[in-house]
């Protein structure tokens, strides 16, 4: 298991997110956009928030034409997120963009990655990568059989929520969410269907990092 390490790159401005809201208002605001196409932007991004999204205290009024609220309860929920994953074990469960890996690592968490083999039966590139960067932090296995007797406490993954609200994943995250029934299940959410998220992960996502 990685143990935990200072960060190899120093903080940066972060990834793009919800919490990102303000400034792009205020860029089209800059750029002369009228306001119908500011309020046309606002309503996609907070479509891009789990239907129940009030019951996490993401709920935003349409007359936030700031996007301050959306912005600030985006970033509060990211903020609790990361609390409760620096005090858990990590998994990363299947296909996760390699740059948010980057961001959690840079977090001080130490994290391990169950991915599949590429299709000649190697490690995946980015393995290489951020072991390189982070070798006292960052762990990538190819079967999720090499740490069975881990003691998971959270399990990362990235999801497309259907239109039940309900997580579609990917087939290691499916199947991690069984090994490790009582691990909280924390989440970025895609705004596509990607071909890895081939079916219902059987359960609801306990948190949710709104980086992109």
């Amino acid at each position: 298991m990685p143990k935990n390490h200072a960060p190899h790159h120093g903080r940066r401005h972060g990834p793009a997110g919800l919490h990102q809201t303000v400034a792009r208002v205020q860029e089209m605001r800059d750029l002369g956009f009228p306001d119908s196409d500011i309020r046309e932007v606002l309503s996609h991004l907070t479509k891009r928030l789990p239907k129940r999204s009030a019951e996490r205290g993401i709920a935003v009024d349409e007359s936030d034409a700031s996007g301050t609220a959306l912005a600030e309860r985006a970033d509060e929920a990211t903020r609790k997120a990361l609390e409760f994953l620096r005090t858990s074990t990590v998994l990363i469960a299947g296909e996760f963009r390699p740059h948010l890996i980057d961001e959690l690592l840079n977090e001080r968490l130490s994290v391990v990655q169950a991915h599949d083999p590429t299709p000649h039966g190697h490690q995946p590139p980015h393995f290489r990568d951020l072991a390189g960067f982070y070798p006292d932090q960052f762990l990538g296995v190819l079967s999720l059989a090499e740490i069975r007797d881990m003691d998971v406490t959270a399990i990362v993954i990235d999801a497309f929520l259907d239109s039940n609200d309900l997580p579609l994943a990917s087939p290691l995250a499916m199947i991690a969410s069984r090994i490790w029934p009582k691990a909280d299940v924390v989440a970025v959410l895609s705004d596509h269907r990607a071909p890895h998220h081939v079916g219902s992960l059987g359960r609801d996502i306990d948190h949710i990092l709104y980086w992109e």
